[in-house]
């Protein structure tokens, strides 16, 4: 029997690999940062830090969402936190330190108030700074790629013209869902957690069903756990399992490289997971609840309860894994690298391989 070797330990704690994922994985991929009906009129935003870049997605007066840094060009304050909300004026984003205001549309600096000395400034007064003109044009909020599939708002911070465009990235997932009407769902609810782990551990955790009867005992009684299975079509992994009557899951889930979870419920029902590095050992998770108009609220609550009971499963069995990794190796008994079932954990085989090779590893 052939087994895979999963990532050596020194991979999920240090700082250094974390930077390298950061630029060379999360700052060349698509990555979700929510959905189009958080931003319905002009004015309207989504604020995330994705991989710790701070990003600002918002809907200009034309309608369109665009997405730019979250961090003001005066002295880097974000221009509003994390989270949904609304500028008072859809044509311009102030920033919440110096109200320094920024077109919606390009990101080019309007108005910097108060900014600049009403008396000359002499340089030899300050030997160790630079002192220059003020330029307008130099401090505009660099723009990042953004698109959207099925009202799902999508980033990119790669400025290079090899992006792949979204819709070809993500052709697999919308072959499968097409008959999903997302764009026409809205969000009901939302909710973070946050997991004293490597972003690694988690993505493995989500890409395979083996641990279910053991760690979701819930869930196993929801879906035949025996026929749970996987199926890879690169950048997305599916994941199907027959749902018993009258449960809220649909036994329908899937997983796009490198941070994005859809899962589906039963009814007219979906849940986007956001999965976001913030440090080499901890992970944020930014859930979104889609459903279609006039979905009773019960039903909304029953599948947000059950969400929830299952995360809070797999917060405790990934932050014993990463415990394990951050042990120190004493007297060389610490564990030091895994392997994965090619039966079960082809997911996490796929996410480990595309992380060496992005890293230069493989």
């Amino acid at each position: 029997m052939l087994v895979a070797e999963t990532l050596p330990v020194e991979m999920y704690t240090s700082p250094m690999v974390f930077a390298g994922l950061q630029h060379a994985v999360f700052g060349k991929s698509w990555l979700p940062i929510g959905h189009a009906s958080q931003m319905p009129k002009p004015g309207n935003y989504v604020a995330m830090n994705m991989a710790g870049f701070p990003v600002l997605a918002v809907r200009g007066k034309d309608n369109i969402i665009r997405a730019f840094r979250n961090a003001c060009s005066h002295l880097g304050a974000p221009l509003r936190d994390e989270g949904a909300g609304t500028f008072s004026d859809g044509a311009r984003m102030a920033c919440q330190y110096h109200r320094w205001e920024f077109d919606s549309q390009t990101g080019k600096l309007g108005s910097a108030t108060g900014f600049g000395s009403s008396e000359p400034v002499d340089p030899e007064d300050y030997p160790c700074l630079t002192i220059k003109k003020f330029d307008r044009l130099q401090f505009a909020l660099p723009q990042l790629k953004c698109e959207t599939w099925r009202g799902v708002v999508f980033v990119n911070m790669d400025p290079s013209d090899n992006v792949v465009p979204l819709m070809d990235y993500i052709a697999p997932l919308e072959a499968r869902m097409k008959h999903i009407p997302m764009d026409q769902y809205t969000v009901r609810k939302t909710a973070s957690h946050d997991i004293d782990c490597n972003a690694l551990v988690y993505l493995a955790n989500y890409g395979e069903g083996a641990h279910i009867p053991s760690i979701h005992p819930e869930l196993a009684e929801m879906i035949v756990a025996e026929e749970y299975k996987v199926e890879v079509v690169h950048p997305i992994a599916f994941h199907t399992a027959p749902p018993r009557p009258n449960q809220p899951v649909n036994g329908v889930w899937a997983y796009m490289y490198p941070n994005m979870g859809v899962n589906e419920y039963a009814g007219d029902g979906v849940m986007i997971e956001i999965m976001n590095p913030v440090t080499p050992t901890k992970t944020r998770l930014n859930y979104i609840y889609l459903f279609a108009e006039g979905t009773p609220q019960a039903m909304v609550d029953e599948i947000v309860a059950a969400s929830y009971n299952t995360t809070m499963q797999d917060k405790r069995i990934c932050e014993g894994v990463q415990a394990t990794y951050n042990a120190p190796n004493i007297n060389g008994l610490g564990f030091r690298q895994g392997v994965s079932s090619p039966r079960h954990e082809r997911s996490p085989m796929r996410i480990y391989n595309e992380v060496l090779q992005a890293l230069r590893w493989g």
